[in-house]
């Protein structure tokens, strides 16, 4: 692959003005929503007194602080000081039932016959047994930049993927610019190279400039990045901090989008009517939502569930995968969902781009 074909691919992507004014409004309204949920001081220290590890002078001044606003009435300021005591104390009471979830779990394991729920009840509580609940400070700014990560990286990437990657080859075939491309000194596969490059480089570039700008105007001085996730996500058994988490998101959405680029990437070399392949790319977005929404009832099951969150459109908003405990069994094995994300991430990614490199050899025939 040359840069030459790179700089043709990327000046064909500068044209596309519906793109950026898609990009720019999505950016400018997930900015609006964060000053709106956070106001122009996003970075506050509202737990200043109660930061750190958790102390019994700190759960005696929760206890006394909860007691002293129990009443009617109470002001926006006093609701912020009771929540903040409603942590401390959450956290104190996490801490002590602890070794009591654990061991419930563990019963449970020893009174199952099935060995599949035998495993993921013992994985369950493994996991349980490492979180540290002794730490307290300023979690709900992180959380809400995970969500934004979740929310707001979905829409943008989704902008590029179905607007960018997956009309790459069908709107070149529509105007019959393909077949230029196709004769010129370039090869078929530099072409596929050049395009599927730039596709993973607008995808990496939104994600590093939606979180870079984020964590600039919000979060750049928020406490809290130790703190143990179950503060926001009480059901999740996973041993990981915000910050961890929040790494650990961005990783995953890298992989998931690149996995994304494969496949839309091969919807657009099989399907050459435009309209068509934007319909089969938001469909394979949207699709499990809309499953989740209208039939969330009838799918309710655990292995149901996974399947959904395995889907791409799902795994892109990473921080569903971690709120609670799913696990795929893999030969008798419980295998976390996290973990089957990214093997299917990769998987994907290499099958994905095997079957678009063949689909252009196929075609030079």
């Amino acid at each position: 692959m040359s840069r030459e074909l790179l700089k043709v691919e990327w000046q064909k992507v500068k044209q596309q003005k519906m793109v950026w004014i898609l990009l720019c409004l999505v950016f400018v309204v997930g900015l609006i929503f964060s000053f709106g949920r956070m106001g122009l001081l996003g970075t506050e220290r509202t737990n200043a007194p109660f930061e750190g590890k958790l102390t019994r002078d700190f759960v005696q001044q929760a206890k006394a602080g909860e007691k002293r606003l129990m009443k009617n009435d109470i002001t926006n300021a006093e609701q912020d000081e009771y929540g903040i005591y409603l942590q401390v104390l959450k956290a104190e009471r996490s801490h002590r039932l602890q070794s009591q979830y654990i061991d419930e779990l563990r019963q449970e394991a020893r009174s199952t016959t099935s060995d599949v729920k035998k495993r993921k009840l013992e994985q369950e509580a493994s996991l349980l047994a490492k979180i540290d609940y002794q730490r307290v400070g300023n979690y709900r700014t992180l959380d809400q930049f995970i969500v934004f990560l979740g929310v707001g990286g979905f829409a943008l990437l989704a902008i590029v993927l179905t607007l960018v990657t997956a009309t790459s080859y069908s709107r070149e075939a529509q105007t019959g610019m393909l077949q230029l491309l196709y004769s010129s000194k370039h090869g078929r596969k530099d072409v596929l190279t050049a395009k599927l490059t730039l596709s993973i480089l607008l995808v990496t570039g939104i994600i590093l400039v939606y979180n870079i700008v984020q964590w600039l105007l919000f979060f750049r001085q928020s406490s809290g990045w130790e703190l143990p996730i179950q503060f926001n996500y009480h059901d999740s058994p996973y041993p990981l901090t915000f910050g961890q988490l929040y790494l650990l998101a961005i990783l995953m959405q890298w992989l998931v989008g690149i996995s994304l680029v494969m496949t839309f990437t091969f919807f657009s070399l099989l399907v050459r009517h435009v309209l068509a392949v934007l319909i089969l790319a938001s469909i394979w977005l949207i699709g499990p939502f809309m499953l989740e929404k209208f039939f969330g009832g009838i799918m309710a099951s655990e292995t149901i569930r996974s399947l959904l969150l395995l889907t791409q459109g799902q795994s892109l908003m990473v921080f569903v995968l971690f709120k609670d405990y799913l696990a795929v069994p893999v030969f008798g094995q419980p295998i976390i969902l996290p973990v089957v994300v990214i093997a299917s991430s990769i998987t994907t990614i290499f099958l994905f781009g095997w079957g678009c490199y063949k689909l252009v050899s196929r075609q030079s025939a």
